[in-house]
């Protein structure tokens, strides 16, 4: 037994360039929202792990910051600027609050009525009639 042949090629056609372009291009133009579908999926697909890229650089920049930030010769300088205002803020209230215990009011200061002062009595009664009677404590 003599082994088998294959069989002989036949004739084979090629396919120009411009014909595949147009069978290409009719391909597309009949699955063309298949096309734009797949199309559209990657391009969010990318822009959100472009998104999840950036956030996370953004994050570690601001992890990196906050443990160099204590360090820096800036932060000390406004370390000291606040400790110098706040001693300079305890000073002025110290001094405002001898002051304020010690001030009396001019002898024609006149008391401070809350009619007078921040309205007309007319308001006042309509204020009592829309909240109502306030509390008195007790005790």
């Amino acid at each position: 037994m003599s082994p088998k042949k294959p069989p002989a090629i036949s004739r084979q056609i090629k396919l120009p360039l411009s014909k595949a372009v147009e069978i290409a291009w009719k391909s597309i133009r009949q699955r063309l929202s298949r096309s734009m579908l797949v199309t559209s999926a990657i391009v969010l697909a990318l822009a959100f792990l472009c998104s999840i890229l950036t956030t996370e650089s953004i994050l570690d920049g601001m992890r990196d910051w906050t443990t160099s930030w204590p360090k820096s010769a800036e932060f000390a300088k406004l370390k000291q600027e606040r400790e110098t205002l706040d001693i300079d803020l305890k000073a002025s209230e110290s001094i405002l609050r001898a002051d304020a215990a010690t001030a009396k009011p001019p002898a024609d200061a006149k008391a401070f009525d809350p009619k007078i002062g921040l309205g007309k009595d007319e308001d006042w009664d309509m204020l009592r009639q829309r909240i109502g009677a306030l509390p008195v404590p007790t005790g």
